[in-house]
């Protein structure tokens, strides 16, 4: 789940790492990544048994549990741990993702086995899996892409559907 919410979360730290600072575009509705992260960290304490108060189940209603302050600060811990593990794997292959950027700016589109190849390259952070969730949704339809510019990182998305 850490390694998903990860995934979820590298387009933001993308846009901290080159324009220091991110933009209202790294949220979003309930489907975008940054809701889809926070569900997952908030899943980890309350329907999966792996959080701070052990094996409960707190039901399908976790989402007002957000108002609770200590959980608040339990799952914001966990996704800014997300965003800086995406932030370190970018860092170290800033050049990589330099040229990727290159590649959207020139052709718009980035997917299939030259998307396979660059994220082929990818340095992971050290003692993770290689495999990223990135390589493995690209059988499921997903691609690199540039955006209309409206609210994402300079024109781009860092993944999209």
């Amino acid at each position: 789940m850490q390694a998903e919410m990860t995934f979820l979360l590298a387009g933001r730290a993308a846009e901290q790492l080159m324009l220091t600072d991110v933009s209202a575009g790294s949220g979003g509705p309930s489907g975008s990544d940054l809701a889809i992260a926070t569900n997952l960290a908030l899943k980890i304490d309350t329907t999966t048994g792996l959080g701070a108060v052990g094996p409960v189940w707190r039901g399908e209603t976790a989402t007002l549990m957000l108002h609770d302050n200590y959980q608040m600060q339990r799952v914001r811990r966990r996704l800014e741990d997300a965003q800086m593990t995406a932030e370190n794997i970018l860092e170290r292959n800033r050049s990589l993702l330099e040229d990727m950027a290159k590649v959207l700016v020139s052709k718009r589109e980035l997917s299939g086995p030259q998307l396979e190849d660059l994220l082929g390259r990818v340095e992971p952070e050290r003692g993770e899996e290689t495999t990223l969730r990135g390589q493995h949704e690209l059988h499921n339809g997903r691609s690199i892409s540039k955006s209309d510019g409206i609210g994402d990182c300079d024109g781009f998305h860092s993944i999209t559907k």
